[in-house]
């Protein structure tokens, strides 16, 4: 038992809890006290909050794989890249989207589009095996990926969409 205390400091997640539980008397503790008040907001708001929308996400495209309606309903494979896509990609990334950008095709995938204006968008459709995925800038094709395997692809793919959205 105790060489577990001794690798735990290694984690930064258990290091900002320690922090933020541990409390030391300084000269001034209400300084202290409104810094510490503030880390500890900022720690939880970033925290939870780049958590909230991919739950959210991952909720609607969970509803998809239980439609009763057979023109909305995905399958278990196109569900589980899915999830695994969500999980995949930044917070930054997936705060910047739409839920309402979130659709299902007739033939039972998922699609994802970041929208900047009407000229400007990325286009991420998931299948049971494969992603693709376009980009068009001022109305113009710029990039068009067909068919990839999302475990190979997926450093592209956040590439290319966090130079989309920047």
């Amino acid at each position: 038992m105790a060489i577990l205390p001794t690798f735990l400091p290694l984690n930064p997640d258990v290091d900002k809890l320690s922090i933020l539980n541990h409390r030391t008397n300084y000269d001034d503790p209400t300084t202290l006290d409104e810094q510490f008040v503030d880390l500890k907001d900022t720690y939880y708001y970033t925290f939870h909050l780049q958590y909230e929308k991919q739950t959210l996400l991952k909720e609607e495209v969970l509803n998809m794989f239980r439609s009763f309606d057979e023109d909305l309903k995905i399958s278990t494979d196109v569900l589980k890249q899915s999830f695994l896509i969500l999980e995949g990609l930044y917070p930054s990334i997936l705060e910047s989207f739409d839920i309402e950008n979130l659709t299902r095709t007739p033939y039972g995938t998922v699609v994802l589009d970041w929208e900047k204006d009407s000229n400007n968008f990325f286009s991420l459709e998931i299948g049971a095996n494969k992603i693709g995925y376009f980009i068009e800038k001022d109305g113009v094709d710029i990039k068009q990926v067909d068919s990839e395997d999302f475990s190979t692809y997926k450093n592209q793919l956040v590439r290319d969409l966090g130079l989309f959205l920047d």
